[in-house]
């Protein structure tokens, strides 16, 4: 392969990235950031965005392209010994150990930049998706966090999204809650690994979708899902969480 360009530093993703986050990024140049020529973009760009797309997306092709950047690094260096090449791609970390996105200010969903720096106000929220900045791995360190929840009756209706912008929201009933996070019930499974944006009278949280089972319904298929919460803003200051286990 003649071509030199970094498709990877194209799509602003990690050589190791997986293909979950390949796709989000993409969808985020491509709409949110709007470089698709119907909304705005350049033409040349968004080619360039599609080309790399195309590669890196296909597990054969980014193969191949991966080792085009391998014969690259070592033929610059004189000298250099030539990796061995793995026959299969190295798995990615486990979804909910791996961060979705690198920086610290950008909103974790909908990865719009912000201003409110590397440790944002508890209330700050993101201006494009009102999600919450604050990160739930400091919440989690406060003793106070463990007092934001009162005991409640499980089941209460939440919303969550897993685009931005999405003209409706999917809905669900959430079991139980915690300072790690939740799980409810839903109609719509989001994708395992993603993040999303959840909303309901107790809380605000842009969370990681962790695992997920199916459960027995009459009438529709219905899903357990489980999240960890990235960042969080609780609305309700009363009591200790209920027990939980994701």
């Amino acid at each position: 392969m003649k071509n030199k360009r970094n498709y990877y530093r194209i799509l602003h993703v990690q050589p190791d990235a997986p293909q979950a986050i390949i796709k989000s990024s993409y969808r985020t140049l491509m709409h949110q950031l709007k470089q698709h020529p119907d909304l705005g973009g350049e033409h040349w760009n968004a080619a360039l965005i599609n080309e790399a797309y195309a590669v890196i997306s296909d597990p054969g092709k980014r193969a191949e392209y991966d080792g085009t950047l391998v014969h690259a690094r070592t033929t610059a260096t004189p000298g250099a010994q030539t990796p061995v090449q793995p026959t299969t791609p190295v798995p990615p970390a486990k979804p909910h150990r791996q961060p979705q996105y690198t920086g610290l200010d950008v909103c974790a969903f909908c990865r719009t930049t912000h201003r409110h720096g590397r440790y944002p106000h508890p209330e700050a929220a993101c201006g494009e998706c009102a999600s919450p900045l604050k990160s739930a791995e400091t919440r989690r360190l406060e003793e106070s966090c463990r007092r934001m929840v009162h005991r409640m009756a499980k089941r209460i209706q939440i919303v969550f999204y897993t685009a931005w912008p999405q003209q409706q929201a999917n809905t669900g009933v959430m079991q139980d809650i915690s300072p790690r996070g939740m799980k409810f019930v839903t109609s719509r499974l989001p994708e395992p690994g993603t993040h999303i944006k959840v909303d309901c009278e107790l809380c605000k949280a842009v969370a990681r979708v962790t695992n997920y089972e199916k459960q027995a319904a009459l009438f529709a298929r219905e899903w357990m899902v489980g999240v960890e919460f990235v960042t969080i803003l609780f609305t309700e200051t009363r009591g200790s969480f209920v027990s939980m286990k994701i």
